[in-house]
């Protein structure tokens, strides 16, 4: 089973925010970024292995549908003014913040709709085409 090192490690090489590793029966969960300094590094144990009294203690996380809001092209992205808060409701089409490339601002419209759960890059953060901005439930 891979490291939690060689987890992390691909967490900094990589952009992505997320990243599930299952093998053996095993299946670990990381989540990196600028708003998930708060959120552990999960580790679930197949119930097959799992001591009776502590199958009972560990909750099985529900199964969440989220949608993503993703960078159209490479370049420097820049939150909109203000920021979108946590909850508010994004229609498909709507400008969501912009990305400098070669010095030009290009409009970021919505390709879903739906709730924002978390903003997942920070102003000013540099970016690559289809990363995840935004995630929407």
């Amino acid at each position: 089973m891979a490291s939690v090192e060689e987890i992390i490690a691909l967490l900094r090489e990589f952009p992505v925010s997320e990243i599930t590793f299952e093998q053996d029966g095993y299946k670990v969960s990381a989540v990196s970024g600028p708003n998930t300094h708060h959120k552990p590094i999960e580790e679930h144990i197949p119930e097959a292995v799992a001591a009776p009294q502590l199958a009972e203690q560990v909750q099985q996380p529900q199964e969440e549908k989220y949608s993503f809001v993703t960078a159209t092209m490479v370049g420097h992205f820049h939150l909109p003014s203000p920021a979108l808060k946590f909850g508010v409701e994004i229609t498909p089409e709507q400008y969501v913040g912009s990305i400098e490339s070669i010095k030009v601002m290009n409009d970021v419209l919505a390709q879903v709709g739906g709730s924002l759960v978390e903003t997942l890059v920070d102003d000013g953060a540099p970016v690559e085409y289809g990363q995840p901005l935004y995630r929407l439930s």
